[in-house]
């Protein structure tokens, strides 16, 4: 699993992406499947494959770095970020420890290739299973929020609301660890974003209970 990037930028453009994956796909093997996943992330499965994955993902990170210096994007740094599966013959299961690797691979910053190892899933389960939730949290918009209303301490009167942002059950998340695996995981524009956008849906449908007062 693939996560393409650029250094010192939240996400690649689609000039960007068209170009990495050309390159890419020019460099693999003819029978290499490459298909996108999410959030600039991009699968990679190579039949009867017997080298080094992680070889040839170092090649592969490399002829993208200079073919995208070569493509008109000259100043600009560009790579990836990859997690390697287990040998396994459950196709589920190989998707699973490639989202693990990938996971650890980014705990070390980008551009790491890591392979996965049950020793390294043990140590770091519980992390982990924060980060799948936030992912299953922010790509399905399961955000809830309650307006806590702010008063006047003169006449009692509601002057504003702040939007406090929480989840259901089924993620179970405070809001701080929201956050911490949001930076971890750098996607803090995607919460900014669905924070936003939610709330101004929720005042678009309640117009009458927002007029003359505040959001926070």
């Amino acid at each position: 699993l693939i996560r393409l990037s650029e250094y010192g930028s939240m996400r690649l453009g689609q000039a960007e992406l068209s170009s990495a994956l050309s390159l890419m796909t020019a460099a693999l093997p003819d029978n290499s499947m490459l298909s996108p996943a999410a959030d600039s992330k991009y699968w990679l499965f190579i039949p009867n494959f017997n080298g080094s994955s992680s070889q040839l993902l170092e090649g592969l990170q490399q002829t993208l770095k200079n073919g995208m210096a070569e493509s008109g994007f000259r100043g600009r740094s560009f790579t990836f970020t990859a997690g390697c599966a287990a040998e396994d013959s459950n196709p589920s299961r190989r998707m699973s420890t490639a989202e693990f690797a990938l996971y650890d691979a980014s705990e070390n910053g980008t551009g790491f290739i890591s392979v996965y190892s049950d020793d390294r899933y043990e140590k770091h389960k519980s992390e982990y299973d924060n980060m799948r939730r936030l992912t299953r949290l922010i790509d399905n918009n399961l955000f809830l929020y309650h307006f806590q209303p702010i008063v006047s301490a003169r006449d009692g009167r509601i002057v504003a609301y702040e939007a406090l942002m929480r989840t259901d059950k089924s993620i179970n998340m405070f809001p701080l660890e929201i956050l911490g695996a949001a930076t971890k995981l750098g996607r803090m524009y995607d919460i900014e974003k669905a924070t936003i956008t939610n709330s101004l849906r929720f005042i678009s449908d309640n117009q009458e209970l927002f007029r003359d007062r505040k959001l926070f």
